[in-house]
């Protein structure tokens, strides 16, 4: 394969270890190696892991744009066999309403929740649960705005007046241009505010491109989330 503008290519058995969080020599598969690591490896601990670690009374979330589940699920797979999250948010899974690959994205230990849309290519948004973590799909929050490519999770905390709303959300242009989306959020964080008291914690990927502050679409997406907060 020829290209005018080469780029560096990196094996998918290679992902993880050029991921930032990954920083030892362990095969992603291995995830007993953390504890047999002497002092003199010290320096290859994984923080993000230590951490994770150190914190398994939290409940412990990521996000990842997949890009295609699929295509995807080996690094998947590896990252969450190696990294104890509780709950992984997707965007970009690419499903649709297929048993078969429903059942090729099964992980041992996990439950998943996915909502598919089958008219358009591309898009689709889930999470993966931690078995023994309780929660309640809101689709009255999803049927605000059915456009709008999100799923919500009601999940319980340690007693009655601790309870989170979990929102994973996904901007498809296809769907929806820049500024009617912004609008379609707004709209649902405006409700939430008057009919949840408990915290919300909103993942996802609005391919806004955050590392250019000083485009008008960035300003205008930092001012809008702030005027909702």
């Amino acid at each position: 394969m020829s290209s005018s503008t080469p780029n560096e290519w990196v094996c998918p058995k290679c992902t993880l270890s050029v991921l930032p969080f990954q920083k030892h020599n362990l095969s992603p598969s291995d995830t007993s190696g953390m504890s047999e690591l002497g002092a003199e490896d010290s320096e290859f601990v994984d923080e993000h892991l230590r951490v994770l670690q150190e914190r398994s009374h939290q409940l412990r979330i990521l996000h990842i744009k997949t890009r295609s589940m699929a295509y995807s699920f080996d690094e998947l797979f590896a990252t969450i066999n190696e990294h104890p999250f509780d709950v992984v948010t997707m965007s970009e899974t690419w499903l649709k309403d297929n048993a078969l690959l429903f059942q090729y994205v099964t992980i041992g230990g996990y439950c998943h929740v996915f909502r598919n849309c089958n008219k358009i290519r591309g898009g689709d948004v889930g999470p993966y649960l931690r078995e023994g973590i309780s929660y309640k799909r809101r689709i009255d929050i999803e049927n605000i705005e059915t456009n709008l490519e999100h799923l919500w999770l009601e999940i319980p905390g340690r007693n009655k007046q601790s309870k989170m709303l979990l929102g994973v959300l996904y901007r498809l242009e296809l769907i929806q241009n820049y500024q009617t989306w912004l609008d379609t959020v707004e709209r649902i964080f405006s409700q939430l505010n008057v009919l949840w008291d408990d915290l919300i914690v909103a993942t996802g990927d609005v391919n806004v491109h955050m590392l250019t502050p000083n485009c008008p679409k960035v300003r205008k997406y930092i001012k809008e989330n702030i005027s909702i907060c």
